[in-house]
C-alpha cells in the first residue's frame, strides 16, 4: 500500500464506503499476513463485517454461517483447495450465487482459465494492488446489493400480485351463493376462471335482485395482466353500485357504457353478455356488448342467443337492445370467453367455433353441471395445450 498515495487511496475508499458499509466479505486463505492485509483493505472502504477462514473446510462452514456477500477466495490451501471450495459453493443452491474473487500470486493464461471454468466470478493477483482491489470489491458487491434489491422488489410485486388474485377469486360467487342460488331459483351453475397471468381481465357474476329475478353476467376486459384486473374490479364497483337499477339489460348495459368510456384510457373496452332470469315467468331477457353469443342447448340442440352490441368503453352513445327468451327445464347455458375458440391447437391452428361446438355437444350431455364443465374443459386443454392466449372462463348455467 506504500506505493500508492494516502489521498488516492483514501479518495477511492470514500467513494464506496457510502453504499457498501453494510455487506459482508468472507476472506479464506492461510497465510495470516495476507489476512492481515485484506481485512485492513476492506476496512479503508468500510467494510467491517469480515470474517476469516484459513483453508477451504473451514471456510465453507464458515459461509454456511456467516452467509458473506462475497468471498475472497485463496486457491493453493492446505485440506481443501480453492478450486474444491468453488465446486462445493457451486453445487450448493444457497451459496451458488455468491460472487468468488480469486486472488493468487499465479498469473498465467491457464491459472485464469482454470479459475473461471471452476466458476469463480473474478481473479485478482497477488502481491494486491489496492485501488485495483477496491474496484473489484466495489463490482461484486455493488451487483450483489442490487440483485438482492432487485429480488426484494420482486417479491415484493408478486406478494401484492397474489394479494390482488385473491382480491379478484373473491370477487366471483362462492360455493355457499351458487347452493343458495340454485335452491333460490331452481338454477344450476358451474364455472372456471383461469387467467392467462397472475391477474386476469375475465370476470363473471351473478347478482338476485328479488325474489323471483336474478341476474348475472360475463365480461372480457382488452388485454391480461394488471391493467385488465383493475378494470374488472373498475366494473364490479360500477356493477354494486348499480344493481338496483337492474330492470332492463340494455339499459343498464348503456348505463355502464357512459361511465366506463369516461373511465377507460383510450384503446380500452370490454365485452360484456347481461341475462336478467325471471323465475315466475320463466323468462330471459338479456343484452350483449361484442361477447361471444352464448351456446344455449335445449333437447340436445344448440342454439346461439345473438345479442349484438358495441363493446363497453368505446364510444359514448351505442345502442343495446334487449331479446327475450322462453326458458324450459332443462335448458342449458353456456357463457364463455373466447379464448375457448381461439387458442391454438395442437396442429397450429386455431380451435374456432365449430370445434368448440363439438366439444360443447359431446360434454353437456352429462347430467351433473360440474362434471360437465370440468369433462368441456378437459377436452379443450387436450385439442390446445396450455398455457392459453388469453384469460380462460366458462360459466354453464343448467335450468332445474
Amino acid at each position: 500500500t506504500d506505493a500508492y498515495s494516502e489521498d488516492t487511496t483514501s479518495q477511492s475508499a470514500l467513494i464506496l464506503s457510502k453504499n457498501l458499509s453494510a455487506s459482508k466479505v468472507l476472506v479464506i486463505e492461510d497465510n495470516p499476513s495476507t489476512q492481515t492485509v485484506l481485512g485492513r483493505l476492506l476496512n479503508l472502504i468500510n467494510i467491517t463485517n469480515v470474517s476469516f477462514a484459513a483453508d477451504g473446510v473451514e471456510g465453507l462452514k464458515q459461509t454456511k454461517e456467516f452467509k458473506p456477500d462475497l468471498i475472497i477466495l485463496d486457491i493453493t490451501m492446505p485440506r481443501m483447495d480453492g478450486y474444491e471450495v468453488i465446486q462445493h459453493l457451486k453445487a450448493d443452491k444457497e451459496t451458488n450465487t455468491i460472487p468468488v474473487l480469486i486472488q493468487t500470486a499465479s498469473d498465467n493464461r491457464e491459472t485464469r482459465e482454470k479459475t473461471f471454468r471452476a466458476g469463480a466470478t473474478d481473479f485478482i493477483t497477488k502481491p494486491i494492488n489496492p485501488l485495483e482491489f477496491f474496484s473489484r470489491v466495489r463490482v461484486h458487491l455493488e451487483n450483489r446489493l442490487l440483485v438482492r434489491n432487485l429480488t426484494e422488489q420482486l417479491e415484493q410485486i408478486e406478494s401484492e400480485l397474489h394479494a390482488a388474485r385473491r382480491m379478484q377469486i373473491d370477487m366471483l360467487p362462492t360455493d355457499k351463493t351458487l347452493k343458495t342460488i340454485r335452491e333460490s331459483y331452481q338454477l344450476d351453475i358451474a364455472h372456471y376462471f383461469a387467467p392467462s397471468s397472475l391477474l386476469g381481465g375475465d370476470f363473471w357474476q351473478v347478482i338476485p335482485i328479488s325474489n323471483t329475478k336474478i341476474a348475472f353476467y360475463i365480461c372480457d376486459f382488452s388485454g391480461h395482466g394488471v391493467a385488465s384486473a383493475l378494470n374488472t374490479f373498475r366494473l364490479h364497483a360500477l356493477v354494486s353500485q348499480n344493481n338496483k337499477r337492474l330492470v332492463s339489460p340494455a339499459e343498464f348495459l348503456t348505463q355502464l357504457n357512459r361511465q366506463m368510456h369516461s373511465l377507460l384510457p383510450r384503446g380500452q373496452f370490454a365485452t360484456m353478455f347481461l341475462g336478467i332470469f325471471d323465475k315466475r315467468q320463466k323468462k330471459l331477457v338479456y343484452a350483449g356488448a361484442g361477447a361471444p353469443n352464448p351456446i344455449l342447448i335445449r333437447r340436445k340442440k344448440q342454439t346461439f342467443l345473438h345479442a349484438e352490441g358495441m363493446p363497453l368503453g368505446i364510444l359514448p352513445k351505442p345502442i343495446y337492445h334487449d331479446n327475450t327468451l322462453k326458458i324450459l327445464k332443462n335448458d342449458i347455458l353456456l357463457l364463455y370467453s373466447d379464448a375457448l375458440t381461439e387458442s391454438i391447437t395442437q396442429k397450429g391452428t386455431r380451435l374456432g367455433l365449430p370445434a368448440f361446438q363439438k366439444l360443447v355437444a359431446k360434454n353437456t350431455q352429462i347430467p351433473d353441471t360440474n362434471d360437465a364443465l370440468n369433462s368441456l374443459l378437459q377436452g379443450f386443454f387436450k385439442l390446445a395445450p396450455p398455457p392459453p392466449p388469453d384469460d380462460v372462463t366458462a360459466v354453464l348455467l343448467k335450468w332445474e
